[in-house]
């Protein structure tokens, strides 16, 4: 089951980063099948998994960042830093909150990431990267 359906829309034009994204979603999903399955093991696994794809996608962003001398990337860092702060109060609140509570706070968790950073701050990165030249067009 697909809690989180990836699109289209959500596509900034850069492969690598895309893959990243879809990711993203990917692993959302199994975390929400592990959690429907009330297999606990899976849900941290899922969890630890999440968070560590999700540093590695935002130092990608951060290597991009500094490489194209973005101007707004101080605030895009900011943006990084309050989505992990908020994705590890998710992860403890994964063994705090009852089911229920859990899944709605890590829903609301992704309409935000996918509403606001991906579809706002990020789409900003990557007009400014094609822009300018500096987009990465092919996976090296």
């Amino acid at each position: 089951m697909e809690t989180f359906k990836w699109s289209s829309i959500y596509e900034v034009g850069i492969p690598k980063v895309d893959a990243q994204h879809k990711m993203f979603v990917d692993l959302a999903n199994t975390l929400f099948a592990a959690m429907l399955s009330h297999t606990a093991v899976d849900v941290d696994s899922t969890l630890d998994t999440l968070l560590t794809y999700a540093k590695e996608h935002f130092q990608t962003e951060l290597e991009l960042m500094q490489a194209s001398n973005y101007p707004n990337m101080d605030a895009h860092v900011s943006a990084h830093d309050k989505l992990m702060q908020r994705l590890q109060l998710v992860c403890v609140s994964s063994k705090q909150d009852t089911p229920h509570a859990f899944t709605i706070r890590m829903s609301a968790f992704m309409r935000d990431w996918v509403l606001g950073h991906l579809l706002q701050e990020d789409r900003k990165l990557y007009s400014y990267l094609r822009d300018t030249g500096a987009a990465p067009l092919e996976e090296k």
